[in-house]
């Protein structure tokens, strides 16, 4: 046995492989100088030749130095290169071999193949046929191994694929039944309905115990529903089928298999289009909703004691001077006299907001420009059942035709010309909580017909758009105008006005209560960071001989011009320069308080006042009329002294002029 570790001198080479590398090639003839030849001809591929004398040899080569090809005589002594092919297929070696013969025969050939041999070749044989011969043999070995390695690696990843697949499977199973022990251990159902059979699919959780008779697999599940509710769950199915997706009925009663009651209440639904199904999680809320109706009670309960505590105070005291109102003097009441005054007109105001705050239904605030009505829309608002949910307020007076009607229904994309994407209106915003329309006699006509639809029936569309939507929202409405004198001019919708006009609130004017004024200074001086609030009784004094036409909005604005003049130090008559001369004019003179009405006389169970009732007051529409004149007057025409005194914009001011005839210059 000989080894060769020579290599092919500069520029004797040729291409060796596919992939240009040299390869381990093995030499076996028992004829010494073939074998020396055929070396020194591969070495000049770069090849690392080695060279064996005989099969058992070349077999040992093999398996030792990592042989890729063999070049074998076929007549060897001792084993034959047959034998030799034979052995290393037979021992699986992943090996090329190339057989050479000197006796060429057509049986030996065919025994060369059918033992897998790469090539037989026949004596004499060129060098060039061999190096190529070689070539090629190693080629399809390195090919081999680079699809073996290529299969390996495939049948790895997939092996990891596999075992990622089933941790998968085994996490998923796990989730899912964590999931069904989460579902089965909580107080609620989840459901599936099938919209073309009727049929719920699925139905699971704890709150089957109570309401079992509603998991009926079958299209009768409805049946478990209170029959007051019925409708409202079939026309949200219908309204799901025909495409127009609302929101669902958020409490629904239903009747549970011991015969009682159940409110439950819709936490999440989804729509699935195809097929179409809806799947969503109800909890039980009857808990709840027994606590409300409990504490409802006792409030109207306690109310009525209240009143009729304070009729028999009235019918005891037998009292009936002066305006002031005999009430019991309890936290609520402080509390509420904090927030609205202590005058008799503010008292029935916070009796009036209180009942507001307690119910549902739609509130009408009047009172002049600058009362505060959206302060008291606020107010109800944020003591009644829906403070959780948004207050969206919206003046009628700023915006006109299709903005206004943009603003309050919304709109689709390309609706009109400036609609360049869909918008969600107002109406939609308020859902759930309260919609503040302010100035609403200053709403168009065909504008208050669609929001007389919308009020009938909590439905709507958006400019531009098909589908109906729907919107639970509470209505609190306010306006300086009278609306009955409007609805007899034409200019109010007489059905509108009869719809909002379930819970009037009027809020009287600053000059209507006087003795609000000097802690509701107080009260303003605080909120604009004022280092004292206390007033001289001198500036008390003239405050209160001042007719107020802007009412509380013109307060706070003489207290912010006061407060820049004071510099600090307190707020003095000085501070108030325009007041010494406009406080001897009233627009409207205080009357003398009639005699008091006898206690005997006082029927209602509301609070009462003891005193008879003050003449009927001019409309709202006329004393802002006169008001207007009477700072036109003293003003000599400065539209925007008056418009700032009034709180209202100089086009809104500019508007009313004209229709009063007033000419200006400005």
């Amino acid at each position: 046995m000989e080894e060769s570790a020579s290599r092919p001198r500069s520029g004797s080479h040729t291409a060796v492989s596919a992939d240009g590398a040299p390869g381990r090639v093995l030499i076996v003839d028992d004829d010494t100088q073939v074998a020396e030849t055929l070396r020194l001809l591969l070495q000049q591929d770069a090849h690392e030749v080695f060279v064996a004398h005989d099969a058992m040899t070349g077999a040992q080569w093999v398996d030792e130095q990592g042989i890729e090809v063999v070049v074998s005589d076929i007549y060897l002594r001792g084993p034959t290169g047959l034998e030799l092919l034979s052995r290393l297929r037979g021992a699986e070696r992943d090996v090329e071999v190339i057989l050479i013969s000197g006796e060429p025969s057509v049986e030996t050939a065919q025994e060369a193949v059918r033992h897998g041999a790469f090539d037989y070749l026949v004596k004499p044989v060129s060098g060039r046929v061999v190096r190529r011969t070689v070539s090629e043999a190693l080629a399809r070995k390195r090919s081999r191994d680079r699809a073996g390695k290529d299969l390996d690696r495939e049948r790895a990843r997939l092996e990891a694929f596999e075992q990622a697949v089933e941790q998968r499977a085994h996490e998923l199973r796990v989730s899912h039944e964590r999931y069904q022990q989460l579902i089965e251990g909580l107080p609620l159902a989840v459901y599936e309905l099938d919209c073309a059979t009727m049929r719920l699919t699925y139905v699971g959780g704890r709150l089957l115990d109570q309401i079992g008779d509603v998991a009926r697999n079958d299209a009768a599940w409805i049946e478990a529903v209170h029959e007051e509710d019925r409708l409202r769950v079939s026309e949200y199915l219908a309204e799901v089928i025909h495409g127009e997706r609302t929101r669902s009925p958020d409490e629904v009663r239903i009747l549970g298999r011991d015969g009682q009651v159940h409110w439950v209440r819709v936490l999440a639904n989804e729509v699935q289009r195809e097929p179409l199904r809806i799947s969503g999680v109800i909890v039980d809320v009857t808990e709840q909703k027994l606590i409300e109706e409990d504490r409802r009670r006792l409030e109207r309960e306690l109310a009525e004691a209240k009143a009729s505590l304070e009729r028999a105070l009235i019918e005891q005291l037998d009292l009936g001077v002066g305006p002031r109102a005999v009430r019991i003097d309890e936290s609520v009441d402080d509390a509420l006299a904090a927030d609205f005054g202590r005058s008799p007109g503010m008292l029935r105001v916070a009796d009036e907001a209180r009942l507001a705050a307690e119910h549902d239904e739609t509130v009408l605030i009047t009172g002049e420009t600058g009362t505060g009505k959206g302060v008291l829309a606020e107010w109800i608002h944020a003591h009644g059942a829906r403070h959780h949910a948004p207050f969206v307020a919206l003046n009628c007076s700023a915006l006109r035709g299709e903005l206004l009607d943009s603003e309050l229904f919304g709109h689709a994309r390309g609706a009109f010309t400036s609609a360049v994407r869909d918008r969600r209106g107002l109406l939609e915003e308020a859902s759930g909580g309260t919609l503040f329309l302010d100035e609403i006699g200053e709403m168009n006509l065909e504008t208050q017909a669609r929001l007389l639809k919308v009020l009938e029936d909590k439905s709507f569309r958006r400019l531009g758009e098909s589908a109906m939507r729907r919107s639970d929202f509470r209505l609190v409405c306010a306006t300086n105008r009278d609306l009955a004198d409007e609805v007899a001019r034409g200019r109010f919708r007489s059905d509108l006005f009869f719809r909002i006009n379930v819970l009037a609130i009027r809020l009287p004017a600053l000059r209507e209560r006087t003795g609000d004024l000097a802690p509701l200074a107080r009260r303003l001086l605080a909120s604009l960071g004022s280092p004292t609030t206390e007033l001289p009784r001198a500036t008390v004094e003239l405050l209160e001989r001042y007719d107020w036409p802007g009412n509380v909005r013109e307060l706070r604005n003489a207290l912010i011009r006061a407060l820049l003049l004071a510099r600090g130090g307190p707020l003095l008559p000085r501070h108030f320069p325009d007041f010494g001369e406009r406080a001897a004019v009233r627009a409207t003179p205080r009357s003398v308080a009639p005699p008091p009405m006898p206690p005997a006389a006082i029927t209602s169970d509301r609070p009462v006042f003891v005193g008879a009732p003050a003449p009927v007051p001019p409309s709202p529409a006329e004393r802002e009329d006169a008001q207007i004149r009477e700072l036109m007057r003293r003003f000599d025409g400065n539209v925007a002294k008056v418009a700032r005194t009034l709180g209202m914009s100089r086009t809104t001011l500019y508007r009313r002029l004209k229709q009063l005839g007033i000419s200006t210059e400005d």
